[in-house]
């Protein structure tokens, strides 16, 4: 992906501007839509409900995802990189957290998936139309301070992937981090979606968006940003099954080596 004319063009407040009318426009459509067309109509209709709940998500949720991608790139000039084969079929992505804008990347990434996250609680509250989605459209959800809920609900979530015939991501680290490097990895939310989906693995390595870690950093830090995705082999659904209790400690090996290794290469190139 390359950056875009517009996102060359632009540059201080002009694109401050730019970037809060397109997104803001854009989640106020989503907003509306949801709403409207799903939860209007599933509260009034069981039948409706049954038929569309789910593939109304999907749909409201992909296109956000990839919308707020493109508006990145063609405003904010982001470039995305992307190595490794991204899977066909339902999976579970586990992927290190550097920043808002890498949730949608991963949309883009895996634009052929139905993608929903494990999120913080905290999220279910104080973003209208984000808040809205996590609330009605199937997320996991985490609270650090509830732990028996948490497990409760991250099984309850497992075993609805089958429902929206879905792709759950899990960030195992709980949050962003602050020099983009890959913290503790939290055991739990692994183990059970590992034991409940039944799902293969797939390791996702994503560097360069550390600088811009919310929204407010998308105007000072993120425009003309590289970020690079490495989407690395799956572990089988049996294996990974098997290695439960040691797959997070696996995992985190695997992504914290493979970070190292793109951003040697990374310093190698410029040096």
């Amino acid at each position: 992906m390359t950056v875009s004319r517009l996102g060359r063009a632009l540059s201080g407040p002009p694109r401050v501007i730019a970037f809060w009318i397109a997104f803001l426009t854009f989640e106020a459509a989503c907003y509306v839509y949801g709403y409207l067309v799903i939860v209007i109509p599933c509260a009034m209709s069981r039948a409706y409900r049954e038929r569309n709940h789910h593939r109304a998500w999907n749909r409201l949720i992909g296109a956000w995802g990839r919308s707020v991608s493109r508006i990145n790139r063609t405003i904010n000039g982001v470039t995305i990189e992307v190595e490794g084969a991204v899977p066909h079929g339902p999976c579970l992505v586990v992927a290190n957290h550097q920043s808002t804008a890498d949730i949608p990347v991963l949309f883009e990434v895996f634009r052929e998936h139905n993608l929903k996250f494990v999120v913080k609680k905290q999220l279910l509250r104080g973003i209208p139309a984000v808040s809205h989605a996590l609330r009605e459209g199937g997320f996991g959800v985490v609270d650090f301070g509830a732990p028996h809920k948490t497990v409760r609900d991250l099984i309850a979530f497992a075993h609805s992937v089958g429902e929206w015939k879905g792709t759950p991501v899990i960030y195992p680290e709980g949050q962003r981090t602050l020099d983009g490097s890959i913290a503790r990895f939290r055991e739990t939310g692994i183990r059970l979606l590992v034991s409940e989906t039944g799902l293969p693995v797939v390791p996702v390595v994503i560097d360069g968006l550390a600088a811009a870690r919310t929204i407010w950093d998308f105007f000072t830090d993120l425009p003309g940003s590289r970020c690079r995705v490495r989407v690395l082999p799956a572990i089988p659904a049996d294996e990974a099954a098997a290695d439960a209790a040691q797959l997070p400690r696996r995992l985190e090996a695997i992504m914290t080596g493979e970070l190292t290794r793109m951003r040697g290469a990374r310093e190698a190139v410029a040096s």
